[in-house]
């Protein structure tokens, strides 16, 4: 393996939270982000979050919640976590835009980054749920607080569904 010498450095901010409610018809072409910021010689910012309500969408723009590349080279630079992108929608989703929640690199070839974050597209009307962004999602309901019910859960995209402790499907 590769051994690295990291000196502890401030790391830079996480991406925030971005909520819209939209009544009836979103349009977007172009860029909703809530990235974590870019860290030079120590630990980039995580994803935040996007959650995101409309009636009908149209639009190919970008959803992002992406982690903070590290940049610095000999110090180890972090990769910041992919954050969470939650996208509801209750009549017709014409969106063909792109939606990521990608982690951060490390441009110092240390292979330390974040993992994959999260993005959820939820048809609330057919309570559809669609997982997406190549990631893993787990439903836990000893952490998520809640029991959740879909009449259709889509995994897309080379994504994995992980239902950890009780659950109960019906094929």
């Amino acid at each position: 393996g590769k051994m690295a010498t990291c000196t502890v450095r401030p790391g830079s901010a996480g991406g925030g939270a971005v909520k819209l409610t939209v009544s009836n018809q979103l349009t977007l072409n172009g860029t909703v982000s809530s990235d974590g910021a870019t860290a030079t010689q120590s630990s980039a910012g995580s994803g935040g979050s996007v959650w995101i309500t409309t009636k009908d969408s149209t639009g190919n723009g970008t959803i992002t919640a992406n982690g903070g590349n590290g940049t610095g080279g000999f110090n180890c630079p972090v990769g910041g976590g992919g954050g969470r992108i939650a996208y509801y929608y209750s009549g017709t989703n014409g969106f063909s835009g792109t939606l990521t929640a990608n982690p951060g690199t490390d441009d110092a070839g240390c292979y330390v980054a974040g993992t994959k974050g999260t993005v959820i597209i939820k048809d609330t009307t057919n309570n559809d749920i669609y997982i997406k962004n190549t990631q893993t999602w787990s439903a836990d309901p000893t952490r998520e607080g809640a029991i959740q019910t879909f009449k259709n859960v889509y995994v897309q995209d080379n994504s994995t569904l992980n239902l950890i402790g009780h659950y109960t499907s019906n094929v």
